[in-house]
């Protein structure tokens, strides 16, 4: 049996999250068993259902507990470096490579940091993803990125391989019948044109732009909707804004959901204005629904899968966003799109056949 150690911060629904949790239901469970290394206390739906395959969560305290959390690294992997085979280190930044630090101190054969962004928010952030860049490559035996960009972030190009965010196909792959029945159960009529987002609410998702982008939208097309998915800091901000602009009526914040193929069956259009990604899960599972994608041309190149993805500029005004999203609805005719994906290499099982080569032999 080859052991795998997964470290991530949490097991939320995010990107990062989910691509780890394909991974996990992807393996070979007779050849492949899987822990997780997380550094947030509280249970999920994905910590639940990766308990159900057998897997260890352990729970660190995070970096904010300064020398805590150093200790508490040091003991884990003390006690248990020599089970695992490999220990895959998934992140958005690299402000801290202690986790690889500790498996290389400790002898874990193969030591994996992935890189899931392009970039990260604040000095103090930048500063240290730089100082630690100048020492990973002596820590880690592999280099992963999820794009082009985030390769150069995280290891300016070099050493490194594109790790594809495969998906389950079967599971967002267009279906007219699916989608006419959570459009009913929504209550969204035919008619309607939903335009979606998905992701937290953060100052780099940009959900502040989405909201003046849809309000000209509407201006233009008042049979239509904005569905925002997600929590986070800036949600009752944009709620308020929402209703002091007077769209509350048409704009649906559901939180976080667990169905996310359901609701890109329901969807006509995804909107993605991200100050920077390094290439977002949740773009491949769009495309992978058939559903036209505009984006802020700060996303990497690599997320263009299908022909249906239009780049703008974030200097852009929102009517010009609004015209752009306008243009595409008027004329976008939906087709199942999975051909395409599977032979750009973005389903679940490629991506899972490589991982399990490298788990088991480094």
């Amino acid at each position: 049996m080859t052991n795998i150690l997964f470290i991530t911060y949490g097991l939320e629904k995010n990107g990062t999250e989910e691509f780890i949790m394909n991974v996990l239901r992807g393996l070979n469970k007779e050849k492949f068993h899987a822990d997780f290394l997380i550094f947030s206390q509280g249970e999920t739906s994905n910590s639940i259902e990766a308990e159900s395959y057998g897997c260890k969560i352990f729970r660190l305290p995070p970096r904010r507990k300064g020398l805590c959390y150093y200790k508490e690294l040091d003991d884990f992997f003390m006690k248990n470096a020599a089970y695992y085979n490999a220990v895959h280190l998934n992140e958005g930044n690299m402000t801290t490579i202690s986790p690889i630090y500790y498996a290389w101190k400790y002898k874990v054969p193969v030591r994996i940091i992935h890189a899931h962004n392009s970039n990260t928010p604040g000095f103090l952030n930048k500063l240290q993803h730089w100082y630690n860049k100048q020492f990973n490559l002596k820590y880690c035996t592999h280099r992963f990125a999820c794009s082009t960009l985030a390769s150069e972030f995280f290891f300016d190009g070099k050493n490194s391989t594109i790790i594809k965010n495969g998906i389950v196909l079967n599971r967002f792959s267009y279906n007219t019948t699916e989608r006419t029945k959570f459009r009913a159960q929504l209550g969204f009529s035919e008619t309607e044109k939903i335009i979606g987002h998905v992701g937290r609410f953060t100052d780099v998702k940009n959900q502040n732009f989405i909201v003046d982008i849809f309000n000209k939208y509407h201006q233009m097309n008042p049979d239509s909707r904005l569905v925002l998915i997600g929590v986070g800091v800036n949600y009752d901000k944009i709620k308020q804004k929402v209703k002091k602009l007077n769209i509350d009526d048409s704009v649906l914040m559901p939180g976080l959901q667990t169905n996310i193929n359901e609701w890109m069956q329901a969807f006509d259009l995804f909107l993605m204005p991200s100050l920077f990604e390094g290439l977002p899960f949740v773009l491949v599972e769009a495309q992978a629904a058939g559903l036209p994608c505009v984006v802020a041309n700060t996303i990497n190149k690599d997320a263009a899968i299908t022909d249906s993805f239009y780049y703008l500029r974030l200097s852009d005004s929102a009517q010009i966003w609004a015209d752009k999203i306008n243009s595409i609805l008027m004329n976008y005719k939906r087709e199942n799109k999975d051909e395409i994906i599977e032979k750009t290499g973005f389903s679940i099982e490629n991506t899972v056949y490589y991982l399990q080569e490298v788990y088991e032999k480094g």
